[in-house]
């Protein structure tokens, strides 16, 4: 698994051979190293067969499969990940399932700190994580796949403090912002 699309394929040969791959000859030194390239991959799998014949005309051969993937991940789904408020100097964060490309690894950096967690991401994309912190600190997050290739960074914003509302139901409502029979003005209210 590489993120490199140009490649060259090296090895060693037991006995010296000649050798090719997909049909076309390889550079074969006197220390039986041989080598076939440089080459530019396809995305997705690329398969090479090898086939090494020696000077009395055996032949033995192996396929190997090189798979190219230079695509970055989505960017870690916001809508799916909570960011508690510090406890201790220290936020805990939960991925929901889906919040990353499954089986990747997030890097959690604090901007304020420039403190860096990683957690590798479940089968489902889903994780969870703590970083040392307060509750201004904002927080970016950077999804990386096993080939290298790493999405671009979100940020995980401070939570926002608590605001308590207040409520009241029926003709209540209507007492506090004008006149009503039932309850008098609002200005009688605040006395």
């Amino acid at each position: 698994l590489t993120n490199q699309s140009g490649q060259t394929l090296l090895g060693h040969l037991s006995e010296p051979a000649t050798l090719t791959v997909n049909g076309l000859p390889a550079l074969v030194d006197a220390s039986n190293q041989f080598s076939f390239g440089p080459m530019t991959l396809a995305e997705g799998t690329n398969t090479f067969a090898l086939l090494a014949v020696d000077p009395a005309g055996n032949s033995a051969g192996i396929e190997l499969r090189v798979t190219l993937d230079s695509i970055a991940p989505a960017p870690a789904g916001l809508d799916a990940i909570t960011r508690s408020s510090a406890i201790g100097g220290s936020i805990g964060i939960i991925g929901l399932a889906g919040s990353v490309e499954a089986e990747a690894t997030v890097y959690i950096t604090n901007q304020a700190t420039s403190q860096q967690v990683t957690i590798p991401a479940g089968s489902d994309g889903a994780f969870s994580t703590e970083i040392a912190g307060a509750d201004s600190d904002v927080l970016t997050l950077v999804v990386r796949d096993a080939a290298g290739n790493s999405s671009a960074p979100v940020t995980l914003e401070a939570p926002l403090p608590l605001q308590w509302r207040f409520g009241v139901i029926g003709d209540s409502i209507a007492a506090a912002t004008h006149s009503n029979d039932m309850c008098g003005s609002g200005d009688e209210l605040m006395n």
